[in-house]
């Protein structure tokens, strides 16, 4: 059987299309043009929302926009989405931050550079001037940082790459591109696998602004870690990038998406319409449900077997993407299994109330949770299902005197799955639809948090770092031998660890993974990655040809860039 091709507009990821398609592939309507005139404003911007909501894209916008129109501001645009390649660092090097440091201003230095290129303004010796190292030698700094290379000539660039020298490089490339001010787009400013990394980045952050710099950073809910020295709220103004499912524009928002796109092709307007829906207002989300439902098409599934299908590899995908973060933050792991079971009490709450409106002609999908004494533990356990989009938030309300809720719409598709908007045995989505788009409730299911996890999971903690040679669960977060077996304690390279991960935590379907480990010798991600020819040795599996064995690939490299992101 031929493998089954995309158009190359069914790419999902903005960091992956070319600037000349992701001009073409923009949508414009109100929601996102308020985010890039914060963006390409005065004031430092701080760009929250779950993966796949469309920060990347944003950004990378409004770079070209700022590069092709001489009345925009100067613009600099950099991912570090390579921050894992330090973190080995932490555990090998005493200087590791200041190495950070001097990597995050290469790395705007390089954005100078080409920002500069884009305007047709040769910046080098500006750079060489103001730095005092060439960019040829700030690219190789960059390149042997990241590959975990240690040499003499590190010392040179790590004295010259400071703040100090970096504002007068953008006042110096302001003056040379005629630019009155400039923006910074640090993209993927907060990965999670180094919390250390993020405090440090936030005082450079904080360094950089001034009366003509104004630094935009993308980050995300639930793992984002500021410092002593910045205060989010207060140095900086949070941008929401991600649309609520409930806003009136909702539909047309995800309607001009896709016509940007030939993502629906070959599907029913009334299952592009459902999946809208079910995508939760990730825009990522959407263009893998419509792909997967196009796949199942050509499999001669029934149309409710391909939904069903589509919605339960997404459930499963997200559940996958939010235990994922038990590698990334492994003092929090208990939290996370606590957090899946309130999620799943408050989704199984909202399903049994649309349940038992079925013959009614409104529906229930939000839950309020009211505040109490919840500890620093309960707001990071909520957080990090926010940080997935496992659950949606919104503004707080009151019932009565001291009885204050924070209120939150658990996922569709989880809803979905569990037969929430259904009415009866048999499936339609235009019913499905219409049941969505039924007018809510007046009041939220209301709930205290006690009610909705067992007393164990009220009580979590923290979890210590276990001995490596033989697993020992410490005492105390400052024990440096194992009361077990007296060895020492370092703490582990999360890095590595990510190596170690079976080739499961990958977000492929589950039938990839099944014919890989059948016809491969490949286990973990590790394995993967060292092969000299590794698409080759992918294809050896059952219907892996070309195209999927690139998007394997390309799921392993993306984990290995943002660490099970």
């Amino acid at each position: 059987m031929p493998e089954l091709t995309q158009p190359y507009d069914s790419e999902e990821r903005a960091d992956h299309v070319k600037d000349t398609e992701l001009l073409d592939l923009t949508a414009d309507s109100s929601f996102y043009q308020e985010i890039r005139a914060k963006l390409i404003g005065r004031g430092a911007k701080l760009l929250s929302g779950p993966r796949g909501t469309g920060k990347t894209h944003q950004m990378r916008f409004v770079y070209l926009e700022c590069a092709r129109n001489s009345n925009r501001p100067a613009a600099v645009y950099v991912s570090f989405s390579r921050y894992a390649r330090l973190e080995p660092l932490l555990r090998t090097a005493p200087d590791a931050l200041k190495v950070f440091t001097s990597w995050v201003i290469a790395k705007i230095v390089l954005g100078v550079m080409a920002f500069g290129i884009e305007c047709e303004s040769d910046l080098g010796a500006a750079i060489a001037g103001e730095i005092g190292i060439s960019p040829s030698e700030v690219e190789a700094y960059v390149a042997e940082i990241e590959n975990g290379d240690r040499l003499l000539s590190h010392d040179v660039a790590q004295r010259s790459l400071n703040v100090a020298r970096l504002h007068e490089l953008l006042r110096v490339a302001c003056s040379i591109c005629g630019r009155s001010r400039m923006v910074l787009l640090l993209d993927d400013a907060a990965l999670s696998l180094t919390p250390e990394y993020h405090i440090e980045f936030f005082n450079v952050f904080q360094d950089l602004k001034s009366s003509t710099v104004a630094p935009k950073a993308s980050v995300y809910p639930g793992t984002t870690q500021y410092g002593p020295r910045f205060h989010a709220r207060h140095d900086a103004e949070y941008v929401n990038a991600w649309l609520s499912v409930e806003e009136p524009e909702y539909v047309n928002v995800m309607s001009e998406l896709l016509s940007k796109r030939a993502a629906t092709q070959d599907v029913p307007a009334e299952i592009v319409e459902l999946f809208q829906y079910l995508s939760f207002g990730v825009p990522r989300v959407l263009l893998t449900m419509l792909r997967g439902y196009r796949i199942g098409a050509g499999r001669k599934r029934t149309v409710q077997q391909n939904v069903n299908s589509v919605v339960e590899e997404q459930v499963r995908l997200q559940r996958a993407e939010y235990e994922s973060l038990a590698f990334k933050l492994p003092q929090f792991k208990s939290v996370i299994n606590a957090g899946l079971h309130l999620f799943d009490n408050i989704s199984n709450q909202i399903i049994r109330e649309n349940q038992s409106l079925s013959d009614e002609a409104e529906k229930q999908t939000v839950i309020g949770i009211q505040r109490g004494r919840h500890s620093a533990t309960h707001e990071r356990m909520i957080s990090l299902l926010v940080e997935v989009g496992l659950l949606y938030p919104l503004q707080p309300v009151q019932h009565g005197e001291g009885r204050e809720y924070d209120r939150y719409i658990p996922h569709y598709a989880r809803l979905m799955d569990g037969r929430a908007f259904a009415q009866g045995r048999g499936f339609s989505a235009k019913d499905t639809v219409a049941f969505i788009k039924r007018k809510s409730v007046k009041h939220p299911v209301r709930r205290t948090l006690e009610s909705l996890l067992s007393k164990e999971d009220i009580n979590v903690g923290l979890d210590l770092a276990p001995c490596s040679s033989c697993k020992t669960p410490r005492i105390d977060e400052a024990q440096r031998f194992c009361h077990h077996c007296g060895r020492p304690l370092p703490e582990p390279s999360r890095f590595r660890q990510m190596l170690e991960l079976p080739l499961s935590t990958l977000p492929i379907p589950s039938w990839y993974m099944k014919e890989i480990q059948e016809a491969t010798g490949i286990k973990t991600v590790g394995d993967l990655l060292s092969l000299q020819d590794p698409a080759s040795e992918l294809r050896k599996a059952w219907m892996i040809g070309k195209k999927r064995s690139a998007e394997i690939l390309d799921a392993a490299t993306t984990l290995v860039e943002e660490f099970l992101s």
